[in-house]
């Protein structure tokens, strides 16, 4: 498994072409690669949303 680093999942969803949360794992499509991140809360989400967009 490999460890990522908060400010690296806000950059790669910035980059990304789309990333979305379905239950406790955010997908983030990036070119041809998919990431999935687990254990994603909705708190985290809406406060990476809130990060990638500049709201």
């Amino acid at each position: 498994m490999l460890e990522i680093k908060p400010e690296e999942v806000i950059a790669l969803c910035k980059s990304s072409n789309r990333f979305y949360k379905k239950g406790i794992i955010l997908f983030i499509e990036s070119g041809s690669i998919t990431y999935k991140i687990h254990n994603i809360t909705d708190m985290s989400f809406e406060n990476l949303q809130k990060r990638v967009y500049g709201l």
